[in-house]
């Protein structure tokens, strides 16, 4: 019944057997989606004729029904959806970088996308995958990069998340209290409530349902609008941050910051220039950024003095 299942073009021996390996390692829990159908007539039969591949493919199609269910729930907890054919590349994207994480990239290949990452194991759900992978936490069959992932916030709070997650470079860099005083502004709030996020990503995901959490209160919904736009107003400062010592880092390929950033480019600009500076010549005085006493010229030609500096040292 689950090879009838399978779309036209794809193995429908590899879709049932991955259908079945997740029902048998314990993935089903009476679902909504399931459907219990009456038996077909010649089932030995059919299981005869495929078996050779049955016991080819059995091992494989084992590992991906272990792994693949954390996958989804991660990207449908960040992105808001498994997988959206008018977004195929940037999904596709998302799990290669999962997979390749996990050190398991051959994953991405047992079936086509549109069935791998939706039709396969679409009646799990997050809610079902969620509950396990918090079981498993402390586990050594679940891969590092699942337990690291389990801390990636909802989607539609990713503004908050990356604020946080900026907030903490700059801590190590000492520099937090700094802007926290320059911008008149505590930011200990923003943090607390990013705990919350990830400790129950499901009940503030835009698909609460998905996890089968109920709708935020008003009250709720009143406290993440005023955290979101608090994490807005800081979002010049943090990108200018990121530029300046993290433009290699994953962050940087961040989008939630980068935008709001934009809406505030004096800012933006001001708050670079000064991290540029505080970088290269020790600038003590954050709070210039904001009072718009930096002179840029200087500061430039600071920076192409220290880079003149290292280039005849070389």
């Amino acid at each position: 019944m689950n090879k009838q299942r399978a779309t036209e073009g794809e193995d429908p021996v590899k879709f049932a057997l991955l259908r079945l390996e997740s029902v048998k390692i314990g993935w089903f829990d009476n679902q909504k989606e399931i459907q219990i159908l009456p038996r077909l007539d010649t089932p030995i039969r059919l299981m005869k004729t495929d078996l050779p591949r049955i016991v080819e493919l059995a091992g494989e199609a084992r590992k991906v029904a272990f792994l693949l269910p954390f996958a989804l729930e991660y990207v449908f907890r960040t992105m808001g959806h498994h997988y959206l054919t008018t977004e195929r590349d940037q999904f596709i994207s998302k799990y290669e970088r999962t997979f390749n994480a996990c050190i398991e990239p051959n994953i991405e290949d047992f079936l086509k996308p549109e069935n791998l990452y939706h039709t396969a194991l679409h009646w799990i759900s997050p809610g079902r995958t969620w509950r396990v992978l918090q079981a498993l936490l402390e586990s050594e069959r679940l891969p590092d990069a699942f337990k690291i992932r389990a801390e990636s916030a909802p989607s539609g709070t990713a503004i908050i998340a990356t604020t946080v997650a900026c907030m903490n470079a700059m801590d190590s860099k000492g520099i937090t209290k700094a802007v926290e005083m320059a911008s008149n502004t505590d930011y200990k709030d923003i943090k607390a409530y990013a705990r919350k996020l990830k400790e129950n990503p499901g009940k503030y995901h835009k698909a609460y349902f998905a996890y089968g959490m109920a709708a935020l209160d008003p009250h709720e919904k009143l406290e993440l609008e005023t955290m979101k736009d608090k994490a807005i107003m800081f979002a010049p400062i943090a990108q200018a941050f990121i530029d300046v010592y993290m433009r290699t880092a994953d962050m940087n390929r961040a989008m939630a910051l980068k935008k709001h950033a934009m809406q505030n480019p004096m800012q933006f600009n001001d708050s670079k220039v000064l991290f540029k500076a505080w970088k290269r010549i020790g600038v003590q005085s954050i709070s210039q950024a904001f009072a718009g006493s930096i002179d840029e010229t200087t500061i430039i030609t600071a920076e192409d003095k220290a880079d003149n500096d290292n280039n005849n040292v070389a």
